[in-house]
């Protein structure tokens, strides 16, 4: 579970953006889908989860849009 105050430096940091980069994913440079905070774990428009990242040179998590979360996890979003 990602901690509430690393979640919303997240989210302001991705400025309400996917912040996946993976070109695998269907899109060229940052997807920059535009997201609805209050559809975080959902599937429809709007929709977004977090990342965990386990990585000490990078932040707590990162903020994807459903598509992207789903094709980086594997996993649908499920939200908190």
């Amino acid at each position: 579970m990602i901690p509430d105050p690393v979640l919303r430096e997240a989210w302001r940091r991705s400025e309400a953006l996917c912040e996946c980069c993976k070109s695998t994913h269907g899109h060229p440079g940052r997807c920059g889908q535009f997201l609805l905070w209050a559809e975080r774990g959902g599937t429809g428009k709007g929709a977004w989860d977090a990342r965990q990242l386990n990585d000490p040179r990078r932040p707590g998590c990162e903020i994807l849009c459903a598509a992207c979360y789903t094709q980086a996890t594997g996993h649908v979003p499920q939200g908190a």
